[in-house]
């Protein structure tokens, strides 16, 4: 069971989109078929209007869910890497809300964060098994030892914009293009 508190006059819908961006809309639509949410301790069906300090909880197997779209590309007794992708947060001081961490907490005894990407970025993400690992990591992560690659992929129909364009992005006043 997750829960949440509505923050806003809003529709349960809506504030599902919110709170599990990475659900889509049929999805919802059978969490309330199911009767799978309660709202102050009632279960729903309607896609009722919240008040503010609503409390929702929703019995859904998210670590069952997730366990399809969060994919493990690399494990050993160190590092495990996983493909995170969008809408799903890297982390979060929210012990409540679904995090590729607290995803990977179900599957493994010790596991920390060495870095994160943003909640639209997808990509590998790298978690420590242990705490000589973590350390390691998280040293090289600030002394810029370990090198990050960003790669962005546009795609446009417009036949106007197709271009090439450079950008350039600097960092402490080094240009890389």
């Amino acid at each position: 069971m997750h829960s949440f508190q509505a923050t806003q006059n809003t529709t349960l819908k809506k504030a599902f989109s919110i709170n599990y961006p990475f659900l889509n809309e049929i999805q919802i639509a059978n969490l309330l078929k199911n009767k799978d949410i309660k709202v102050n301790g009632k279960r729903y069906k309607d896609n009722i209007l919240l008040n503010p300090l609503d409390n929702v909880q929703v019995y859904f197997y998210f670590e069952k869910y997730l366990s399809g779209i969060i994919s493990i590309i690399y494990k050993d007794d160190n590092v495990v890497v996983v493909n995170k992708p969008q809408k799903i947060e890297s982390v979060s001081d929210d012990e409540n809300k679904i995090t590729v961490l607290s995803y990977l907490k179900t599957k493994f005894k010790y596991v920390s964060a060495v870095h994160r990407l943003d909640l639209n970025t997808s990509g590998l993400n790298i978690f420590a098994l242990n705490e000589k690992t973590q350390n390691e990591l998280l040293t090289g992560f600030k002394n810029h030892s370990i090198i990050k690659t960003y790669c962005a992929l546009v795609y446009s129909r417009n036949p106007i914009i197709r271009k090439i364009y450079t950008t350039y992005y600097c960092h402490n006043y080094n240009w890389y293009y």
